[in-house]
């Protein structure tokens, strides 16, 4: 019974919050026309592009510390399990205790979560950016365009 009700509920938590994310913007809208407001401004293509735009920067931030995070740690899993570093340490009580405390290429999360955090904020960081210069070219050019009008 239980494995019929959590997709079920599941399922029914999406469905209800699409239909008040839909109702809600209906509503909104309605009152923007009773007001007078032109809801044309709101469905414009240049919003889809902003947005395609950031989403492709956060991409390349995954991508990015993807790369860093699978980098560090196959760097430090080499450089902490090679035989050089076991030479060094061979004063301590026995190797096979310290082979065990050493980190497992399994266990290489430590870096890889943080470095996608990282370079996925940097990209949202750099995506605002340019968000912000696209924003005031389009400002120019519609001043512009009113002045001449």
């Amino acid at each position: 019974m239980e494995e019929v009700l959590v997709p079920l509920i599941v399922f029914s938590c999406i469905f209800g919050i699409f239909y008040l994310f839909i109702t809600s913007r209906n509503k909104e809208r309605m009152l923007m026309i009773e007001n007078g407001f032109d809801i044309r401004k709101l469905e414009t293509k240049k919003n889809v592009q902003r947005y395609l735009m950031t989403l492709g920067f956060l991409a390349v931030g995954v991508g990015l510390g993807l790369i860093v995070g699978f980098t560090i740690s196959n760097v430090y899993y080499s450089a902490f399990n090679s035989y050089e570093w076991h030479k060094y340490y061979e004063t301590i009580n026995n190797v096979k205790e310290l082979q065990s405390k050493l980190i497992h290429h399994n266990d290489s999360a430590f870096a890889i979560a943080p470095s996608i955090l990282f370079f996925c904020g940097l990209s949202l960081i750099i995506s605002y950016y340019f968000d912000k210069k696209y924003v005031k070219e389009e400002e120019a050019k519609n001043l512009s365009e009113n002045t001449q009008n």
